[in-house]
């Protein structure tokens, strides 16, 4: 019994596998795409409705001796920033409690500010829950600090003030 050959109609040839491995590619990367759609659409439903401060605006009115200071919570590891109180990683459920103690007393009025900064907001997990705890015990004035790459890149290397 003769074996079936292939002809160039029905077989891979190398032209037909280079297409469809190209094909193969362009697929895996249009559904990795979808995945970072993905994120990008569920850091924008979290950051919806959440009024953001510009670096720049906080390190103005830190710096103005006129100007009324926000209380700013570091729910991060770098409580350096100046004014800032260092609340713990805000994933930590431990820590959300503290920020609860924290406010407690604080009119719901205040200018209040969070922040982070350990990464992109699309990777950030302290500091969505904080704002939302926040507006769910009827706080009208928090704001998120827009550190959209990291507390170094937006805030240190600005040279913003510190806490010495």
């Amino acid at each position: 019994m003769k074996k079936p050959t292939c002809s160039t109609n029905s077989c891979f040839s190398g032209t037909r596998l280079f297409t469809w491995l190209i094909v193969m590619i362009g697929l895996i990367a249009v559904s990795l795409m979808g995945c970072t759609n993905g994120n990008s659409q569920n850091v924008q439903q979290k950051k919806e409705g959440i009024r953001m401060m510009e670096p720049a605006k906080l390190a103005a009115t830190i710096t103005d001796p006129k100007a009324e200071k926000p209380l700013i919570y570091s729910l991060g590891p770098f409580p350096e920033l100046k004014g800032a109180i260092d609340i713990g990683p805000g994933a930590d459920k431990a820590n959300m409690e503290k920020l609860k103690v924290a406010i407690q007393n604080v009119p719901k009025d205040k200018a209040i500010v969070i922040y982070c900064g350990c990464c992109p907001f699309d990777r950030c997990p302290n500091v969505f829950p904080a704002m939302k705890m926040l507006t769910d015990m009827g706080y009208t004035n928090h704001s998120l600090l827009n550190l959209k790459t990291n507390f170094k890149t937006d805030w240190i290397n600005h040279q913003y003030p510190l806490n010495n």
